[in-house]
């Protein structure tokens, strides 16, 4: 019978939970992924909730260094890593949105480079309006492709309000 479990288990390949331990280290990099397509130029004021998101996360730095990187066509590192909220906050006034398009599984590609030069817990905040037309065609690529030895999070935090507004067409 437990010969006949374990073939079960063997062919079903289950994937099991195990929590991680929290770590009451803080990280060593607060990564600020922040969407600059057009879409975030809307007159609804996504990018000013997305700038004030961002500008929490540095105000909460405790001395850690942070890295601003700004998302559309591509991914621009928009600071060199510091932990002078002055200089950060300054950045993200700075920042605003163009006309690209974000593709969510490119700028998670782009990031792969990032979290290589990285040691240490890096906390990823990527703040978008998360387009339905940025979402890539395969799932797995919305996450990046951390290394082995490189603990990561990455922290999703849409902007976009509670309504969609109607995509609406004239056709003849």
């Amino acid at each position: 019978v437990l010969l006949l479990v374990a073939r079960c288990l063997a062919f079903a390949q289950p994937l099991w939970h195990v929590r991680a331990a929290a770590s009451s280290r803080p990280a060593a990099l607060q990564l600020i992924v922040l969407d600059t397509s057009m879409s975030m130029g809307a007159a609804d004021g996504r990018f000013e909730r997305a700038r004030a998101a961002a500008a929490r996360i540095v105000e909460r730095l405790g001395g850690a260094r942070a890295l601003i990187v700004s998302a559309a066509d591509g991914l621009a590192v928009s600071s060199a890593a510091g932990a002078d909220p002055a200089a950060l906050r300054a950045l993200l006034r700075q920042l605003r949105p163009g006309s690209a398009r974000l593709d969510d599984g490119a700028a998670m590609a782009g990031l792969d480079a990032v979290f290589e030069q990285q040691r240490g817990l890096v906390e990823a905040h990527f703040i978008s309006d998360f387009q339905a037309s940025g979402t890539p065609t395969r799932f797995a690529d919305l996450l990046p492709r951390v290394p082995p030895g490189h603990p990561m999070t990455l922290q999703l935090q849409p902007v976009a309000g509670d309504a969609t507004p109607a995509n609406w067409a004239v056709s003849a």
